[in-house]
């Protein structure tokens, strides 16, 4: 993974959430940008923008746009580690924040992660990137309190 320096991926995203009596389904498009530049932009049914560059997370939709340190905030910023770290092939980082579990082979493998922080553990329980080489093909994050997000990634179209 550390040798990918851009990457501009579709997604679709299931949200299952125990206040919602059906799931939310997602799609839109993922950018990461070497080192640190992360973005997900939802086209359907919804605009929204999130992006991190660095520690600072943006938020757009329609109007209204927001900023955060993501450094202030543990449960965001496991999140946003364990996919950007994974991206940028920085151990060292994903160590820091998770305890991780690889398993499978360079053609088909699964990074487990499990949040360190204390506070983060007490929302995220896990985070499953599924991939083939340098490619992360889905995402499944699972709540602590059951909600669940399962991104499955392609390939953009260029």
């Amino acid at each position: 993974m550390a040798t990918v320096q851009e990457r501009h991926d579709s997604f679709t995203e299931t949200r299952t959430m125990e206040l919602l009596t059906q799931p939310v389904t997602l799609h839109g498009t993922l950018t990461y940008r070497r080192p640190h530049y992360i973005e997900k932009r939802i086209d359907r049914p919804h605009r929204e923008r999130i992006a991190v560059d660095g520690a600072t997370l943006s938020m757009t939709e329609g109007d209204h746009s927001r900023e955060l340190d993501i450094d202030s905030h543990p449960v965001i910023r496991a999140y946003v580690e364990g996919i950007r770290a994974t991206l940028a092939g920085d151990v060292a980082a994903l160590r820091r924040h998770y305890h991780i579990i690889l398993d499978g082979s360079l053609s088909d493998w699964a990074l487990r992660l499990r949040p360190l922080d204390t506070e983060a553990a007490e929302f995220l329980q896990s985070v499953t990137l599924r991939g083939t080489g340098t490619r992360i093909q889905a995402v499944e994050i699972h709540e602590v309190n059951g909600d669940r997000s399962v991104m499955s990634i392609r390939e953009s179209a260029s």
